[in-house]
Order: structure tokens, then sequence, then C-alpha cells
């Protein structure tokens, strides 16, 4: 919550918390800190639920075209590039996700 709505306003105004450079004025910082630091938090935890569905859709995937190869030109089998790409997605949102729980 935000600092003001929690003081009556003449209490807030004879702190000087009004006033940018006031005796309390780090206090009104601090608390403004903290609500952009609870909004940001709120923030990585949605990302962090989508990129939980996004990666599972990307395993999906990735499975289901794990066995699609294709003959190269020297004559070995490679992976189809459809695979290689969800593959790759995979890897990057498994690395994405796993940071916003840190950050969490």
């Amino acid at each position: 919550q935000d600092l003001e709505s929690h003081l009556p306003a003449d209490v807030f105004l004879s702190l000087g918390l009004d006033e940018p450079n006031g005796r309390l004025a780090g206090l009104k910082r601090a608390f403004m800190t903290r609500r952009n630091i609870v909004s940001l938090k709120k923030v990585v935890k949605q990302v962090h639920a989508s990129a939980e569905l996004v990666e599972d859709d990307l395993a999906r995937g990735s499975m289901w075209h794990f066995r699609n190869v294709s003959l190269s030109s020297d004559g070995s089998y490679v992976h189809h590039p459809t695979y290689q790409l969800l593959a790759g997605s995979y890897a990057a949102c498994k690395g994405s996700a796993a940071a916003m729980q840190d950050l969490r």
C-alpha cells in the first residue's frame, strides 16, 4: 500500500513527506520502491506461469517430431529442421522459466 493512504493528511504534511527534500523523504521513496518491487514480483509470477504453459507445449511438440529424421547430403541421418527449431525453443524457454523462478 501507499504511505499516503496509511497516514492522515495532517500527519503526512507535518512530517514533510510531501516535500522532495523533507526530513523523511527517503521513507516515501522507500515505500515507492517497495510498491514497485511488489508489482514486479506479480509480473514475474504471471510471466513464469505463462512460460510453464509454453514450455509444456514445446516439449510436447519436440517429442512429436523427435523421430522425424532426414537423410543429409553426406548420407547421415539428421533431425528434421522442425524438431531442431522446437528443441532449441524448448531449451531457451526452459532456461527463461528457470530464471523467472529464481527471480521470484
